[in-house]
């Protein structure tokens, strides 16, 4: 009798354990062989599964081409594309808007300073990084970007135009235009000993073998190191989501470090943004300044001093 009461005791307390066991978080994971996303909880990239906990705090931005949009997109986002946050008032182009007429177009799509923006594209979030730029380096704080972008999202889309009225818009929030680089500075910061110099373009724009249109020179500032932006980004199949902070890290470590004094530049500061992000917000890079004019305004300038253009 004892000896019966003994062992059915002991196989209560391991059912009990078992049970445990399986309801711990850590047993939840193993058995759905979830990986937990390096960027969780990041206040810059930020997961789907982050948004949706969280829906009625944050208003999506399509950054895509109109076309694009209107054919479907995520229910409830705002479509800006890059052509309508550029300067049309230079002989180059590219520029971004001022605060003022940003602080417009923002309000036109019917933005507030309480929205909480998560902006997204389909190519790894080149575009969505710009536009993150621009807001922060203005004030607008609560901006982030959808890791993965459209490649991400799996439920049904929304066709046609926005359906946001206009509201009153206005910076408030902490600028970050100490990130920000003219042509003046980035001409005498370059030439400074322990300063270097990022281009995040193509090789082959680098090397001078493709010119994009818009630029007025092939090749690259002298001294500039070239490490595509394209290089922090998963591949298609893996959603087009940004690579690990230690595979970031892998990328640029050769020839750049945290306390280095880093000027990014490209064609139209549209990749050396993103490339500014992922230095400066995901791997802690203290000096990281993006040159907004990059390869455009750099060769337009460059090609009067020398008194010669390629631009057909």
């Amino acid at each position: 009798m004892k000896i019966g009461m003994y062992w059915r005791t002991k196989i209560v307390f391991l059912f009990i354990g078992i049970s445990i066991f399986s309801c711990s978080p850590e047993a939840e994971k193993e058995a759905s062989n979830e990986v937990e996303s390096p960027y969780s909880g990041h206040h810059v990239v930020v997961e789907l599964t982050e948004i949706e906990e969280n829906g009625d705090d944050f208003v999506f931005v399509d950054l895509r081409p109109s076309d694009d949009f209107l054919k479907g997109h995520i229910p409830g986002a705002i479509n800006i594309n890059r052509s309508e946050f550029q300067r049309r008032d230079l002989p180059y182009g590219g520029m971004a808007l001022s605060a003022d007429s940003m602080a417009l177009l923002l309000s036109v799509k019917g933005i507030t300073a309480n929205d909480h923006l998560v902006l997204y594209d389909d190519k790894g979030g080149v575009e969505a990084s710009r536009l993150w730029w621009i807001l922060r380096m203005y004030g607008h704080e609560k901006v982030c970007l959808l890791n993965g972008g459209m490649h991400v999202w799996e439920e049904e889309l929304e066709v046609g135009p926005s359906k946001r009225l206009a509201k009153p818009f206005a910076f408030k929030g902490e600028t970050m235009d100490n990130t920000l680089v003219g042509y003046e500075e980035f001409e005498s910061w370059r030439l400074n000993e322990g300063v270097k110099v990022l281009d995040c373009r193509s090789a082959d724009e680098f090397n001078g073998e493709y010119i994009k249109k818009g630029a007025f020179l092939a090749g690259h500032v002298e001294g500039s190191k070239n490490i595509c932006y394209s290089n922090t980004i998963s591949s298609p199949n893996s959603k087009m989501k940004m690579k690990s902070p230690e595979e970031l890290k892998a990328v640029y470590s050769e020839f750049f470090q945290p306390e280095d004094t880093i000027l990014v530049y490209c064609q139209s500061g549209v990749r050396s943004a993103h490339t500014l992000m992922v230095l400066k917000e995901i791997l802690g890079y203290k000096h990281v300044y993006n040159y907004d004019g990059s390869w455009i305004e750099w060769s337009y300038y460059q090609s009067r001093e020398r008194g010669s253009s390629t631009q057909s």
